[in-house]
Order: C-alpha cells, then sequence, then structure tokens
C-alpha cells in the first residue's frame, strides 16, 4: 500500500499547487511538476487583464530558454476593465495581497522554486504591490517592468528588499501615448499624473535618473526594431523581442546586467 499512497500523495499536492496558481492565470503552456519544481515567472498583464494579449511574450521567453513554470496573471476586470483598473487603487493593494498570498502557499509546496515576477504597463505596478506585500522573509528572484505605468518618484525600497537580484525597468521614451498622455491625463496606477516610468525610468527628487543599488535601467534601443519592438507601448509584449532580449535578463547574473 505504501507504494500507492505515495504517488496518490503526490498527485494531490501537485493538484493542489495547480489550483494555487492557475486561479486568475492564463496558462502559455501546460504546467507541470518539473517546471513548478524550477520555479515560476508570473507575468502580470496590463490593465486591459487580457493573457491573451501577452501569450507572444510567454512563448518568446520559452523559446529563449526559460525552464520554469510560465503564467499570466488576469489580476483585474474584463472586460472594459481599463479605467477601472487603473483608478481602483486601494483595490489594486488588495488584489496584490491576494498575490502574495498564493506565491507564499506556492514557495511552501516547491521551497527551492525560484519566483520573478514580469509586469507589463499597469502589471509593473502590481508586480511592485505584490512584492511590497509579501512576508519579510519571502524572497523574489528578480522582478522586471516592461513600460510601467508608475510614477517616475515611487518608491522602490520596499520591493527592492524582497528581490535577492534586484529590479530591472524597461523603458522608451518613444512610448508618448500610453505611459506619456495616458498616465498624464488619467494618472499612473499609483495616482499620479506624470509620464510613467515606462517612459522616462525611475527618478529622483532632483529629476535625474534614479541610481540605487539593485535597481538597473534599460533603455529601448533601435536596434529591437528588427525585433518588433518600435519603441511604443506594445513592443514590450513582442514575442521575437523576449526570445532575443527579455529571456537572457530574466535568469543574467547581476554583474553582467551591472554592465548595462
Amino acid at each position: 500500500m505504501a507504494s500507492v499512497r505515495g504517488p496518490i500523495r503526490g498527485r494531490a499536492l501537485a493538484g493542489v499547487v495547480l489550483l494555487i496558481m492557475t486561479s486568475g492565470c492564463y496558462q502559455a503552456d501546460p504546467l507541470r511538476r518539473q517546471r513548478l519544481e524550477r520555479g515560476c515567472v508570473l507575468i502580470l498583464t496590463g490593465v486591459e487583464c487580457y493573457a491573451a494579449q501577452h501569450a507572444g511574450l510567454a512563448r518568446g521567453l520559452r523559446e529563449g530558454g526559460e525552464a520554469r513554470a510560465i503564467q499570466i496573471e488576469e489580476w483585474g476586470y474584463k472586460p472594459f476593465g481599463t479605467l477601472p483598473n487603473l483608478l481602483s487603487y486601494q483595490l489594486n493593494r488588495q488584489r496584490a495581497a491576494g498575490l502574495a498570498a498564493r506565491l507564499v502557499k506556492y514557495r511552501a509546496s516547491y521551497p527551492e522554486g525560484e519566483v520573478t515576477i514580469i509586469g507589463f504597463s499597469g502589471g509593473g505596478a502590481m508586480a511592485l504591490f505584490t512584492a511590497e506585500a509579501l512576508p519579510a522573509d519571502f524572497q523574489l528572484d528578480r522582478i522586471i517592468l516592461l513600460g510601467a505605468a508608475v510614477s517616475p518618484t515611487y518608491p522602490l525600497e520596499g520591493a527592492l528588499a524582497r528581490c535577492k537580484r534586484g529590479i530591472v525597468n524597461f523603458y522608451s521614451p518613444y512610448d508618448w501615448f500610453m505611459d506619456g498622455w495616458a498616465t498624464k491625463t488619467f494618472g499612473t496606477m499609483d495616482r499620479v499624473k506624470t509620464d510613467a516610468a515606462g517612459r522616462i525610468g525611475f527618478r529622483g527628487a532632483d529629476g535625474e535618473m534614479l541610481k540605487r543599488d539593485g535597481l538597473t535601467q534599460i533603455k529601448w534601443r533601435p536596434a529591437w526594431r528588427r525585433l518588433g519592438h518600435l519603441g511604443f507601448h506594445a513592443g514590450w509584449r513582442s514575442r521575437a523581442w523576449a526570445r532575443e532580449v527579455l529571456a537572457a535578463y530574466v535568469n543574467a547574473p547581476v554583474e553582467r546586467i551591472a554592465q548595462e
């Protein structure tokens, strides 16, 4: 009987973890125990909260060599959730606390699993909110922000304290509409009417580019045009860009990123 109970218990545990991790998620490919044991890459969508829009990003990461489980989280209202999700600051904090609780449950089942959060647009702010809601002893591997719709002076200390290998912020000055006009008109996820950090990078009180241990800021490059990223907001979801550029940063050593 012992030889039977072991596999049954193993399947039951895998089922519980799958339920925890897939609640509200879109799977880029099937969740497998072997991938969950390696870790999890959690992609947080923009405020529209349509995971299918980010499928190319997830597939590009897989094609670029990412071996962990990859999940896309639809964290807010849909359909027609763009403005409600953007404007609901306190609710978003609660949503982030819920995401943090799910990550804690995942880590309890897979103690060695490394967790990376990738946040696109409004999901960039949600990535920071989620990190801040984690227990003090929970360490993410890294947070990567793509066109983050958060104010450029947003305090990063809390999120950085939860990251073993820091935060990477990708930004583009050419993102004039979503991280420019839209955030200046309707506000960022932290409710500031300004150009977002996804357009101008994180800045200090003096307006200069923020330099802080653990924070790397990477400006859009013209060479990325050939990968389908023209510098605009949607370019961060390009499958080819994710495969050829982003995948390398997800697991890159801190020393290599520091040279950027």
